[in-house]
């Protein structure tokens, strides 16, 4: 009949309350391997299993003393010399193949206008141009650079013939000195026919002017004022 070497064996948790003596050799259960134990180390020195042995990296096996050597990876030269430049290029892996600097125009942090080359003439009296516009309903204004302003308007108001109206601006006039111009906004005679309408300007301030005119019925009135 065969006989059975049997060596002593218990967990892993078992063996690390276990003082093996010198030269001993025991079996862990779980980890299905053996360990050495040298008298003094709680449980013991558990020796590698072949499948975890490194038996190669990349083609190179190690030497006696179980020691891989990999070869010192030397990375190749992208062909572009060393230096620092503003614009590169890239490849898919990250390496620059290419490389330039690109020259930018200088930028004046100090010093006039009149002082750069290649400057547009600036006039001595730059053409006028509106700042500001607005409109409320059928009335509207413009504000030009210069303090010209336009204010456009319909007055609507009964007007009989001999009247005085007091009609009051949307916006305020820079000054009193404006000009009024009006045109007529329904026919006056009721038969088609527009009649010849007489308007007399008797007082104007910044925001209202006051008018009498002579005509036979109502109508209503678009009035331009301007000025500055």
């Amino acid at each position: 009949m065969a006989k059975v070497l049997q060596l002593r064996h218990g967990s892993t948790a078992e063996h690390a309350n276990f003082t093996g003596t010198l030269a001993e050799v025991t079996v862990d259960t779980d980890l299905k391997t053996i360990r050495v134990h040298d008298g003094a180390t709680e449980g013991g020195h558990a020796l590698a299993k072949l499948a975890e042995v490194v038996r190669s990296i990349n083609s190179t096996t190690p030497d006696s003393n179980g020691n891989v050597n990999v070869p010192t990876y030397t990375h190749p030269n992208s062909g572009v010399t060393a230096g620092t430049y503003n614009k590169v290029t890239v490849n898919a892996q990250g390496h620059v193949t290419g490389a330039s600097n690109v020259s930018f125009a200088t930028v004046a942090t100090s010093g006039k206008y009149s002082d750069l080359s290649g400057r547009p003439t600036i006039p001595a009296t730059p053409k006028a141009y509106v700042t500001a516009t607005g409109k409320s309903g059928t009335s509207w204004y413009r504000t030009w650079s210069d303090g010209f302003k336009e204010i456009g308007f319909i007055y609507s108001a009964n007007m009989l013939n001999g009247n005085e109206q007091t009609v009051t601006l949307p916006w305020r006039m820079p000054s009193n000195n404006y000009h009024i111009s009006y045109t007529p906004l329904t026919d006056s005679t009721g038969n088609g026919n527009f009649i010849e309408q007489t308007f007399y300007r008797k007082s104007q301030t910044t925001t209202k002017f006051v008018f009498q005119q002579a005509f036979l019925a109502k109508t209503g009135l678009n009035f331009y004022v301007c000025g500055y």
